[in-house]
Formats: C-alpha cells, sequence, structure tokens
C-alpha cells in the first residue's frame, strides 16, 4: 500500500508552526535570562543601598558614642572642676571657721592660741589674708612690736584696703607709743571705713594723751553718734587721764 502523499500547503502550515514554537521557545528563555538579569541587579541594588544604610547607621552609632563620650568627658571635666570648687570652698571654709577662732582667743586675751591657730591657716593657705592680721596684733599684744607689724603689714600687702588690717595697724603703733604714725594709719583706716566708732575713739584717745580737749570731744562724738558703748570704755580709759578735768569732755562721756 502505497504511502499518502501530503499537500503542499498542509507542509508550509506545518513548518510555520514549528517555526512560531522555537521563536516562542527563544523569546522565553531570552525573557527568564533577562529577567534573571534584572532580578540580580535589583538584589545587588538592594544590597548596595542596605549595606550604605547600614554605613550610614554605624557612622551615626559611632558619632552617637563619640558625642556620649565626649559629653561624658566633658561631665567628667565639670564634675572634676565642682569637686576641685568644692575642695577649694571647704579649705577657705575651713580657714573662715579657724579664723573666727583666732579672732575670738584674741578678744579673749589667748594670744598664744590665737597665734596658733593663725600659723595653721597660713600652712594650709599662705595668703589667707586675716591670718596674717589677727597673728600681728595678738604679737603686738604679747609685747613683740616688730613680728607683729610685720605680720599686720603682709595682710595689707595682699589686701591694701583691709579695714581691719588699716585698723589694727593704727592700734599697734598707738599700743607702742608711735603716736603720729598712729593718726596717720587711722586717716587711712577711715579712708576705707568710716563706720567704724574704734577708728574715732582710737584718734580720741591720742588727742587724750596729748591733752588735747577740742580734739579729744571731736572724735569721741564721732564715734559715740556710731555706738554709744564707747562711752562706757572712756569712763575708765587711762588715755584720757589728761583731759578728765575738763567740765566738757566729762558731759559728753557721762550724758
Amino acid at each position: 500500500m502505497k504511502k499518502k502523499k501530503i499537500p503542499f500547503f498542509n507542509l508550509l502550515i506545518f513548518a510555520i508552526l514549528v517555526i512560531t514554537i522555537v521563536l516562542a521557545v527563544v523569546f522565553f528563555k531570552h525573557n527568564t535570562i533577562s529577567d534573571n538579569s534584572n532580578s540580580n541587579t535589583s538584589i545587588e541594588k538592594t544590597k548596595n543601598t542596605t549595606d550604605t544604610s547600614t554605613e550610614k547607621a554605624k557612622d551615626i552609632t559611632n558619632a552617637s558614642t563619640e558625642n556620649t563620650d565626649n559629653n561624658a568627658a566633658i561631665n567628667n571635666s565639670q564634675g572634676n572642676n565642682s569637686a576641685t570648687k568644692k575642695e577649694d570652698n571647704t579649705t577657705k571654709d575651713d580657714s573662715a571657721e579657724k579664723y573666727e577662732q583666732a579672732f575670738n582667743l584674741f578678744f579673749a586675751n589667748d594670744y598664744e592660741k590665737s597665734i596658733a591657730i593663725a600659723d595653721e591657716i597660713l600652712s594650709q593657705n599662705p595668703n589667707y589674708y586675716m591670718a596674717y592680721n589677727i597673728k600681728g596684733i595678738a604679737l603686738c599684744y604679747k609685747g613683740n612690736f616688730q613680728e607683729g607689724i610685720k605680720n599686720i603689714d603682709k595682710s595689707l600687702e595682699l589686701k591694701a584696703d583691709f579695714p581691719y588690717g588699716r585698723f589694727n595697724k593704727a592700734l599697734a603703733l598707738e599700743l607702742f607709743g608711735y603716736y603720729e604714725d598712729a593718726l596717720k594709719a587711722y586717716d587711712k583706716a577711715l579712708q576705707v571705713d568710716k563706720s567704724n566708732p574704734w577708728i574715732y575713739y582710737g584718734i580720741a584717745s591720742i588727742y587724750g594723751r596729748y591733752g588735747d580737749v577740742e580734739n579729744t570731744i571731736k572724735y569721741m562724738s564721732d564715734a559715740i553718734k556710731l555706738d554709744h558703748k564707747v562711752k562706757e570704755e572712756a569712763k575708765t580709759e587711762s588715755d584720757f587721764d589728761n583731759v578728765r578735768s575738763s567740765n566738757k569732755f566729762n558731759e559728753l562721756i557721762n550724758s
């Protein structure tokens, strides 16, 4: 039995169909490769973006850490400064407390202890001018004028306008009979403090020694205006013995 021949038209149709299928397969593979390539590119971009974000995050974290460390360092520095200031204040407060003790001991006539505490202050704080002053006047009351006046002068060298220092210098000079120098020193004391009645009283007492009634009354009157208590002191003060015969003086201190 002979084979049946396939018409030419049918062969053409079959060939077109095969070519279409082949082209379709090729196109599909190409698209798949392209998609894979795009996908890989997308993945790479995503990876790069993620890496960049991570690096930025690290930079921000590091910067934040550095700022934290800097802030901590600043805080520690401030803390150390505060501690230093606190220590300084403690030292100053301790000196102030000791100075008050020395001051009170001087007025209790315990000159030895007053001087000893002043020395303690100066061993810790060599520029504590008030300690030199209280030590100086205590030494003078102990009879050591040279060392006493030297310490008072040191106090004034550190603080020239220290009122109590100027007063004590005048007082020390008066105690040891340097009356003219004492008057000048009292005048200098008045330049920085006109509210201290004992400056006027000191001047009055020197004029009292001189027997100068007019000036004694003048400065005693100024002292009384500031503090009436000075009258009680003047009633028994030997410095005024040379003016006690004056009725005006007696009226002033007894009124």
